[in-house]
């Protein structure tokens, strides 16, 4: 797969991946979605985890903009964590802090 090709798939799956959280669950047809794009793009694991990545890390900047974590952000968190089967690993530390319910 030549570069302009893996970055275009890249692209198609951060947009399926925030278009299937936008509303905070995953319902079949966007998981359906979302598993053809894993399988039919042959983006490698690292590909996908960089898409994840970037992701999580601009829901960390939405949920930590004012400093306060509202009921609602933890829970827009939470879901997606348990949405897109995130490993706790793989979120960046306020994000985990979030989850853990350490940040208020």
């Amino acid at each position: 797969m030549n570069d302009e090709t893996r970055e275009a798939a890249k692209s198609h799956l951060a947009t399926l991946v925030k278009r299937a959280m936008s509303d905070g669950a995953i319902n079949q047809t966007e998981r359906e979605e979302l598993n053809k794009a894993f399988r039919q793009s042959a983006l490698s694991p690292a590909d996908v985890q960089q898409v994840l990545q970037e992701y999580l890390q601009l829901v960390k900047a939405e949920v930590m903009a004012d400093g306060v974590v509202t009921p609602e952000e933890r829970a827009r968190v939470v879901a997606l964590v348990d949405q897109l089967k995130i490993p706790l690993g793989m979120l960046p530390r306020e994000l985990l802090n979030v989850v853990l319910g350490k940040l208020k």
